[in-house]
């Protein structure tokens, strides 16, 4: 009776480092299997997520302020940990709005512009290639599916249309031979999803139209383009067109986005596989540029915010709301507040 107590005694003492250690070596493995999702080494396909295979913490801490609305998160570190969480930039609070279950990954989230909702692009078996959208209602928590799993196509950077009746997501379909990146449309009604602009990524839909990042045949994205009333698609440049482009954002006003942007002479740097054919996974420092587009012709021009490696952005016409390499922060005008120190924040939207 007394060695059994001791042998209690001891796994006790010993269930914080094991646990601790378990979370680890999950963490490690949870990295390696989102890598595996999202880099072939043929030199056509695209990171579907950011890279996470050592970038990861066990930690996340609050240490800025900033007068701004409550913004959301997406946390990936050992289970359960692995969450959607709530930051009220003005106070520091986090709360926890969502567990991801076992085996589930998130592949991106937005908020709904009555900031009710959130649309989630989602797969409830990490190990199954490809996802669908649900919608998470931060109200009562209900989950709900709106699209279904497909095998081998992907729904990243969902964005939500100005009346709620659509997500657009950048779909990624990896069916056939060769990668296909294109803008597509799911219905919150029945779940239908429907192609709206081939070679396109990272939509941005306003009242005045749909923007998005064109992609070239070597999967690079140089300009901006806008799909008009008539469907018609014009393209706004940015910079001298050598700057490789990614997470497209509202400006300050109804003219202006900003996007961060890569010198292209990096691309050695940041591609897996052959750097001429693919588009890399900018973990390289981007810069945010202001383009203003007015009816007279675009001006683009960098904005005094210090570069750094960008996972994902969000923007409601004013700051900038960013996952970076280094946590989570917030930029307006020329300066960037660091407001969470963390390596495993992935997505976020605002």
């Amino acid at each position: 009776m007394q060695d059994a107590a001791r042998a209690s005694t001891s796994r006790s003492r010993r269930s914080p480092r094991v646990t601790r250690v378990l979370q680890l070596l999950l963490a490690l493995w949870v990295g390696f299997s989102v890598w595996l999702l999202g880099f072939r080494t043929d030199g056509e396909a695209v990171p579907v997520l950011p890279d996470t295979a050592q970038q990861f913490s066990l930690d996340l801490e609050v240490v800025a302020t900033f007068d701004h609305d409550v913004v959301y998160a997406v946390e990936q570190r050992a289970r359960p940990a692995y969450r959607i969480f709530s930051l009220d930039p003005s106070s520091g609070q986090v709360e926890t709005v969502f567990t991801v279950p076992e085996d589930a990954i998130i592949y991106g989230l937005a908020l709904s512009n009555d900031e009710r909702s959130l649309a989630v692009t989602y797969s409830p078996d990490f190990s199954e290639p490809g996802n669908g959208l649900w919608v998470l209602d931060l109200e009562s928590g209900d989950f709900e599916q709106i699209s279904e799993v497909t095998p081998e196509i992907y729904l990243t950077e969902p964005e939500w249309s100005p009346d709620g009746a659509l997500v657009f997501t950048t779909r990624v379909d990896r069916t056939g031979e060769s990668e296909v990146l294109d803008i597509a449309s799911v219905a919150i009604d029945g779940g239908a999803v429907t192609t709206v602009v081939v070679d396109g990524i990272g939509p941005l839909s306003t009242d005045d139209g749909l923007y998005f990042l064109t992609v070239d045949q070597d999967k690079a994205r140089r300009s901006i383009g806008v799909v008009g009333s008539d469907g018609h698609i014009d393209e706004l440049a940015v910079g001298d067109g050598a700057l490789d482009l990614d997470h497209l954002v509202l400006g300050t006003d109804e003219v202006t986005l900003r996007v961060a942007g890569i010198e292209a002479e990096d691309d050695s740097a940041i591609t897996i596989g052959e750097p001429a054919e693919a588009h890399g996974n900018h973990d390289v420092p981007s810069t945010w540029w202001e383009v203003v587009d007015n009816g007279d012709g675009e001006v683009s021009e960098p904005t005094g915010v210090d570069p750094i490696i960008v996972y994902d952005a969000s923007s409601r016409s004013g700051p900038i709301v960013y996952a970076t390499l280094e946590g989570l922060s917030i930029a307006e005008g020329d300066t960037r507040v660091d407001l969470i120190e963390s390596r495993a924040i992935r997505f976020v939207a605002s």
